[in-house]
C-alpha cells in the first residue's frame, strides 16, 4: 500500500489529471499481483443484492474518468469515488485505490485530507 501512495504521489506531481492507465497501476501495486493490471471479468453481488456485471465495467470507467473532478469541493470527489466504488473494477483492492484516489484528488487543490492512520 505505501508503495502504491508514493507512486500516486510521484505522478501526481506530473500528471495531475486520474486516468485508466493510472489506476490500473495503482491496482498493480496495491495488491502486489501483476495480473491485476485489467478489470474483474466475473460479475460482484453486495450485501444489499446489487449486482454488477463485468461487461460494462471498461465503459463505465472510461466514462468516469471523463469525469473526474476539477474541484477540491468534498462532496463532488466523494460522489466521484462512490461512483468507483460501485463500479468495483478490480478483483481486490478497489477500497484502498478509492482511499489514494481520494488524497490525490483533494491534494490536487490542497485541500485539506481526511484525518487516517497508516497501517501498513
Amino acid at each position: 500500500m505505501v508503495t502504491a501512495y508514493q507512486y500516486a504521489l510521484a505522478v501526481s506531481t506530473t500528471q495531475p489529471r486520474v486516468n485508466e492507465k493510472v489506476i490500473k497501476a495503482l491496482a498493480i501495486r496495491v495488491t502486489g499481483k501483476p495480473h491485476f493490471k485489467d478489470y474483474r471479468c466475473t460479475p460482484v453481488t453486495f450485501s444489499n443484492g446489487t449486482v454488477i456485471g463485468a461487461d460494462t465495467i471498461t465503459t463505465s470507467m472510461q466514462r468516469l474518468v471523463e469525469h473526474v473532478p476539477t474541484t477540491g469541493d468534498y462532496d463532488v470527489v466523494i460522489e466521484w469515488i462512490r461512483a468507483f466504488l460501485k463500479i468495483h473494477p478490480f478483483e481486490d483492492g478497489n477500497g484502498r485505490i478509492a482511499f489514494i484516489l481520494q488524497n490525490w484528488l483533494l491534494s490536487s487543490w490542497n485541500a485539506p485530507q481526511p484525518l487516517h492512520r497508516f497501517e501498513w
